[in-house]
C-alpha cells in the first residue's frame, strides 16, 4: 500500500521512504526456515513487512532523493537482515553501524545474499560504512562497493566477492577480519 501511495502522489514519498525506514531500524519479526535445498543449506523467507520496507526504498525516485540521485543518508543502526532481497537497491548513503545477518533457527551461518546493490559513495555524502557489521558467508554479486567502507567490520569470512564492482576501492576491504577466507575476482 505504501509503494501505491508514493507511486501517485508525489507530495507523500519523501515520507513514505522515511516509514520504510524506521520499519527497518526497529526490532521487527524474523524470517522464517523454508527448508533445506540441495546445496544443503537453510533457506530463509523475510517477514513480508521487511520485505516489503525494502520494497518501497527499492521503487523510490532514487532522483528525487535531498542530496543527490540515489545518496539519501539512510539510518539502520543494528538493522538484522535474514532473508531480505536486496537486489537494485540504491542505498549510497546507508549508515548500517552494528548490521548483521542472523538465522532464526540458530544456525550461525546460512546463505546470504546481497545482489547488484548500490552501496557506493560519490564523494557528495558519507560513504556506506559497514562499522560493527558481520557480513561473513554474504555474497555480494554485482554489488558496487566504490567507496564502501568497512574498517570495524567483524568478519568478512567466507564473504563472496568474486562479482563486485570497485572491490579494489572499497575501504578497508582487503585487510578486514576474516580476509584471508573470502572469495575474490
Amino acid at each position: 500500500m505504501l509503494r501505491r501511495v508514493a507511486q501517485i502522489s508525489p507530495d507523500d514519498r519523501e515520507h513514505v521512504v522515511d516509514l520504510a525506514e524506521s520499519y527497518l531500524a526497529n526490532d521487527r519479526p524474523g524470517a522464517r526456515s523454508i527448508g533445506l535445498y540441495t546445496d544443503e543449506r537453510p533457506v530463509f523467507e523475510a517477514n513480508a513487512g521487511t520485505q516489503a520496507a525494502v520494497d518501497v526504498i527499492r521503487d523510490r525516485v532514487v532522483y528525487e532523493d535531498p542530496v543527490a540521485p540515489g545518496m539519501r543518508e539512510f539510518r539502520f543502526p543494528g538493522l538484522v537482515v535474514e532473508g531480505v532481497r536486496l537486489h537494485d537497491v540504491v542505498m549510497r548513503g546507508a549508515n548500517a553501524a552494528g548490521c548483521y545477518a542472523c538465522c532464526p533457527s540458530g544456525t550461525e551461518r546460512t546463505s546470504r545474499e546481497v545482489t547488484s546493490t548500490s552501496v557506493r559513495s560519490n564523494g557528495r555524502s558519507s560513504p556506506t560504512v559497514f562499522e560493527g557489521a558481520n557480513p561473513s558467508d554474504v555474497t555480494f554479486a554485482g554489488a558496487d562497493l566504490v567507496g564502501a567502507n568497512f574498517v570495524g567490520v567483524k568478519s568478512i569470512a567466507g564473504a563472496d566477492f568474486s562479482a563486485v564492482i570497485g572491490v579494489d576501492r572499497a575501504l578497508h576491504l582487503a585487510n578486514a577480519p576474516g580476509a584471508e577466507s573470502a572469495i575474490w575476482p
